[in-house]
């Protein structure tokens, strides 16, 4: 795996002295948080068989690439989503998406974070201006792999998402970032007007039935750090 890392940042075995120390030093940070995540990528529990088949490309992508956080890696890299929901988890709040120019939820690269919950909070916060967002349980909500069309800047390339759920106020003041055309909390019941993305109604749908169940964990205490998290919900989707 090693020399997975070192062909991907551009250098052979031959030519690791090109390559940096702080290059270096990252690929081994992230070797050795990979272990922790791909735990929890087995841990989750996917909402259908779509999912399902996302899940295990995920699993194979991180497994196989050293580099599997960097946008250096042309292929693909892991991005970090926030699924937030309003108190009464009636609401979710939706991006319009400036470059693809659809309706979906928050989120984005994960800048050097291996930590992937912390880099979805993160993304959540800088494209929203919410100060107060809430991690609502600590494990994986859902997992989704999408197509990112070339541009100017990068060939067409894979996000392998991965999504966390959070809960904020409704009635706190947004402010829209460079990346957004526009940002709205949206009922449940009315995001289908809006998107057609399966990804983001199947979300919807565990949502729904989050609600159902009624688990303590919807009603989770949260801090700024200190979070009480229940890691034992089953979707029963």
């Amino acid at each position: 795996m090693w020399m997975v890392g070192l062909s991907e940042c551009g250098v052979s075995f031959y030519q690791i002295a090109a390559c940096t120390l702080t290059q270096h030093s990252r690929i081994i940070y992230f070797f050795m948080k990979r272990p922790p995540l791909l735990q929890r990528l087995h841990a989750h529990q996917p909402g259908d068989e779509h999912e399902a088949r996302m899940q295990q490309r995920i699993i194979e992508f991180v497994t196989r690439h050293d580099l599997f956080y960097s946008r250096s890696l042309s292929i693909g890299h892991l991005t970090g989503s926030a699924w937030i929901m309003d108190n009464d988890y009636a609401h979710a709040l939706l991006t319009h998406h400036g470059k693809l120019n659809l309706w979906v939820q928050l989120g984005g690269h994960v800048e050097g974070d291996p930590e992937m919950l912390a880099a979805a909070w993160r993304e959540a916060r800088e494209e929203s201006g919410l100060a107060d967002i809430r991690p609502v349980f600590d494990h994986i909500f859902d997992l989704d792999i999408h197509t990112i069309p070339a541009n100017y800047k990068e060939p067409q390339h894979d996000h392998y998402d991965i999504r966390f759920l959070f809960q904020a106020d409704r009635h706190a003041e947004l402010i829209i970032s460079s990346e957004s055309k526009n940002l709205a909390w949206v009922a449940l019941e009315k995001i289908s007007e809006l998107t057609q993305e399966e990804s983001v109604l199947r979300m919807v749908r565990k949502t729904e039935r989050l609600k159902l169940q009624s688990e303590p964990a919807l009603r989770a205490e949260n801090t700024n750090t200190d979070i009480k998290l229940n890691s034992e919900i089953h979707y029963d989707l």
